[in-house]
């Protein structure tokens, strides 16, 4: 995997903020901004995941992110980098690198709000692949809106925003989000 993150394929961010969804009130959307540029990417995260990282941005201790830390460091393998990937199982994941130039350096994949809490509690870069930033940045629209990608909505979403859309009768968007629900069954 490490070949897939070299240096200058990738895009550094920093943590701009949280929203929640408009239309989707179950959505909440993690804001992540380019390091030294204006454009934000928006990522998808679940109720759990906000409120993990509304605690850790207000300077409260997550328990099991702190262990962590403390246990990664005392066998010297620290926080690097945090790497933000593909859509893996219908939402974003992390990859916490870890590790020393002496005792070398090992991957772990985690959850999108778990790998950018450790990445803030640890102070290290969170980074993304140039192409799947590209691609985030095509869903924006003017207005401030965000089209979240179908397959990055969990069941829950997908049956909240299937209602809407028959409720509105725009039954071309609630055929493609039912057809999205039969693949997952």
């Amino acid at each position: 995997m490490a070949e897939d993150w070299e240096e200058y394929d990738v895009v550094y961010l920093t943590v701009e903020g949280m929203t929640r969804g408009v239309s989707l009130r179950g959505a909440y959307i993690l804001l992540l901004r380019e390091r030294g540029g204006r454009r934000h990417v928006p990522l998808l995260i679940d109720r759990a995941g906000a409120e993990l990282l509304r605690r850790v941005d207000a300077g409260e201790r997550s328990e099991g992110l702190s262990l962590a830390l403390q246990m990664t460091a005392a066998f010297g393998l620290l926080p690097v980098n945090v790497s933000i990937g593909w859509i893996h199982g219908h939402r974003y994941s992390a990859v916490v690198r870890l590790g020393c130039e002496d005792l070398g350096y090992r991957e772990v994949e985690t959850d999108l709000a778990d790998g950018i809490a450790l990445a803030m509690l640890a102070d290290c870069p969170i980074r993304m692949l140039r192409k799947v930033f590209e691609t985030q940045l095509g869903r924006q629209r003017g207005d401030g809106m965000v089209a979240l990608p179908i397959s990055a909505m969990s069941r829950e979403l997908l049956d909240e925003a299937l209602k809407s859309a028959v409720a509105e009768e725009n039954f071309e968007l609630a055929s493609l989000i039912r057809d999205e629900i039969k693949s997952r069954e």
